[in-house]
C-alpha cells in the first residue's frame, strides 16, 4: 500500500514540477529537439533510407508507402522522443502536454519531397488571438 502511495506522490509531484517549466524554456527544448533529431532532413535531398534508418519504423504509413508519420511526445523531463522507441507504459502516464507527428512526402524516385511537424497539442498553449471590435 505504502509502495503504491509513493508511486503515485512522484508521479503527481513530476507533473507539478514539470507544469511549472516556463514557455520559454519549453520553446527551447523543442527547437533543440527539431534540430538535433530533425535537422537532417532536406527537402529535396534526404532519401527514404537514411530517414529509415535514423528514425526506424515510421508510425503510420499512407499512398503506398508515399506518406510516412512518426509521432513524439515530451517526456517526464520536458525531452522529446519517438512514440514507440519505448515501451507504452514508459510514457503513457506520464506525458505532459506537448506531443507532434513528424509528416514526410517522398517522390516517386524515394527523395523526400516535403516534410512538416505538425502539433498535437502545442506547449505552451498559444495565446488566443485578439478579440477583433467592428466599429459601427
Amino acid at each position: 500500500m505504502v509502495h503504491r502511495l509513493a508511486n503515485w506522490m512522484g508521479i503527481l509531484g513530476l507533473t507539478a514540477l514539470l507544469g511549472c517549466l516556463s514557455p520559454t524554456a519549453a520553446q527551447e527544448k523543442f527547437r533543440a529537439f527539431q534540430a538535433s533529431a530533425l535537422g537532417f532532413l532536406a527537402d529535396g535531398a534526404t532519401p527514404r533510407q537514411e530517414i529509415l534508418l535514423r528514425l526506424g519504423a515510421p508510425t503510420g504509413r499512407f499512398e503506398n508507402d508515399r506518406i510516412l508519420t512518426y509521432d513524439f511526445v515530451r517526456d517526464q523531463t520536458g525531452e522529446w522522443r519517438r512514440v514507440g522507441a519505448a515501451s507504452y507504459s514508459d510514457w503513457r502516464l506520464h506525458v505532459i502536454p506537448g506531443s507532434c507527428s513528424l509528416v514526410l512526402v517522398f517522390r516517386t524516385d524515394g527523395l523526400l519531397e516535403r516534410h512538416a511537424v505538425v502539433l498535437d497539442r502545442e506547449w505552451p498553449a498559444a495565446a488566443p488571438p485578439p478579440e477583433k471590435s467592428e466599429n459601427p
